[in-house]
C-alpha cells in the first residue's frame, strides 16, 4: 500500500520590512502506523511530530543514499515523549527523497504529524 501523503503548509516569508503575513497553522494529522506517511520533498520541509498520548512512541524516517556524502542511514526509532512536540531537520532532497517523497513511519496514530515548507533552500 502507498503511504498516506501529508499536506505541506508553507511557512510565512521572512525578512519583510513590515510583518504582514499570518503565522502558519501546521495542521497536525494522525500518523498512519499501518501504511506510513509521506510528503513531497523540495529540500525545504521541516517535519513536526506531536505525541498527544500519555505514552512515549517512536517514529522512523526512511533515507536514500546521499550522493555527495555517501551517508545512507534512516532516522530510526526516534522517541517522542508523552505530550511532547519534536521538530526534525529540514530534509534535503539528496539523501532523503525517493521518487520525490520522504517517507515517515509512526509507531502509533497518537503521533500527530505536520510538515512546514520554508522559503529557503536547506543546506546539505
Amino acid at each position: 500500500m502507498a503511504a498516506t501523503e501529508l499536506t505541506v503548509v508553507d511557512a510565512p516569508a521572512g525578512y519583510e520590512a513590515v510583518i504582514t503575513s499570518t503565522p502558519a497553522d501546521p495542521g497536525f494529522v494522525a500518523g498512519d502506523p499501518t501504511n506510513g506517511n509521506s510528503f513531497r520533498c523540495t529540500g525545504k520541509e521541516l517535519l513536526l511530530v506531536y505525541n498527544d498520548s500519555g505514552d512515549a512512541y517512536t517514529i522512523t524516517v526512511a533515507s536514500a543514499p546521499a550522493s555527495r556524502t555517501a551517508r545512507n542511514g534512516p532516522i530510526t526509532n526516534a522517541s517522542i515523549p508523552a505530550g511532547s512536540v519534536r521538530a526534525f531537520q529540514i530534509f534535503p532532497r539528496d539523501g532523503w527523497e525517493v521518487g520525490g517523497l520522504v517517507t515517515v513511519t509512526p509507531e502509533d496514530d497518537h503521533l500527530q504529524l505536520a510538515v512546514v515548507r520554508f522559503p529557503i533552500q536547506a543546506q546539505g
